[in-house]
């Protein structure tokens, strides 16, 4: 592609999701003069960056988001209308520097209250935001129960500018409320025995019990706006890996996955059996790398190492440290000592964060 438009690239990339890095490199060489409009390079910039951050890669794409900033500044052109650069801004500086918006609140909820307020803003967009925060503020408490020492302070920070401001939403200030139990306790171990009191709680329990400040009502359903709604959704797949004792229901998988997420029986691929999963692991889970096709992966117990996995430790690692692999949650219950486990709190929480993280890619 010597004269490249958004078409070409988006054929290239849907007759190969591998293809991603070629024409990444193509266009960050090429820059806004191979184009025939800056319009039609933003689109692909876009195309790219939307690509990447679904495959988990932030460092590409936050390598195009600087180039393309770089670019729009030489050309006069307004980051201000772009607001599909600043919702991934604050996805990709989130995941890539984390203490940067909880040390600077303002700027994040600035971004947020713009592409909020924007009057050409559909509610599908809105629907988006909404998920991308809910991402967002999951990848926080997840990050401070790890590193409660480094971001003891940081986290103070965010929380209190947006409880002294205009609380964005409902859902969201229950989530706000969230980040303040963990930020109560300095003791590491506390806030491991909160996060996971969290992770089998309503929002709507913690508001009442904790947000005393805050007048408005939750949703009663934690997860009722988590679902999937059309064609395209329902054209993707869930892979299940994990020799687990409820995983083997699949009958209460399909009737909890349909009842609270509209997730459609034929959705779902298992690999439950302990000695296929360790035999044939490394060739199962590599169909869904560079394959947009599937939603995530979910991990229960699986062996510790597995024939041919390219010298990863396991599955897990393998999945969660080489690009192009699929969002992939670990199911932990709070009572098996941090090890892998499917059960079915584990397993419910584990699809909303994938939903959640789909919705918002």
């Amino acid at each position: 592609m010597n004269n490249l438009c958004f078409n070409d690239v988006k054929i290239e990339i849907e007759k190969d999701n591998s293809n991603l890095n070629s024409v990444y490199n193509q266009v960050i060489l090429l820059g806004p003069e191979s184009f025939s409009s800056f319009e039609e390079y933003a689109s692909v910039i876009h195309y790219l960056v939307k690509n990447f951050v679904f495959f988990n890669d932030y460092l590409h794409s936050n390598n195009l988001l600087q180039v393309f900033k770089i670019h729009s500044i030489n050309n006069k052109h307004s980051l201000g209308d772009q607001d599909w650069y600043q919702y991934y801004l604050i996805k990709v500086c989130s995941k890539r520097s984390i203490k940067y918006y909880l040390d600077y609140p303002s700027k994040f909820w600035e971004v947020v209250y713009n592409l909020a307020g924007n009057i050409k803003t559909s509610s599908s967009y809105i629907e988006r935001l909404d998920n991308l925060l809910v991402d967002i503020l999951d990848f926080y408490k997840a990050e401070y129960v790890n590193y409660p020492d480094y971001l003891q302070k940081s986290l103070q920070c965010f929380v209190d500018y947006y409880f002294k401001n205009k609380p964005y939403s409902q859902t969201i200030t229950a989530h706000m409320n969230e980040l303040r139990q963990l930020v109560k306790s300095s003791n590491a171990e506390k806030v491991k025995d909160i996060y996971n009191n969290l992770e089998t709680q309503n929002v709507d329990t913690l508001v009442k019990e904790e947000n005393a400040n805050i007048d408005s009502v939750v949703d009663d359903d934690y997860y009722s706006d988590i679902k999937l709604v059309d064609d395209e959704d329902f054209r993707k797949k869930i892979m299940v890996v994990g020799d687990d004792k409820f995983i083997h229901n699949e009958n209460t998988i399909f009737s909890l996955a349909k009842e609270v997420f509209n997730i459609q029986k034929n959705q779902f691929e298992f690999y439950t059996e302990y000695s296929k999963i360790k035999n044939d692991g490394e060739r199962i889970v590599k169909k869904t790398q560079w394959n947009n096709q599937y939603i995530g992966i979910i991990f229960g117990s699986t062996p510790h190492s597995t024939a041919g996995n390219d010298g990863a430790s396991s599955l897990i690692t393998l999945c969660t440290t080489e690009a192009g692999f699929p969002p992939c949650e670990i199911c932990k219950p709070s009572n098996n000592g941090g090890r892998p486990k499917i059960t079915k709190q584990s397993f419910k929480n584990a699809l909303r964060k994938l939903i959640i993280k789909y919705k918002s890619a």
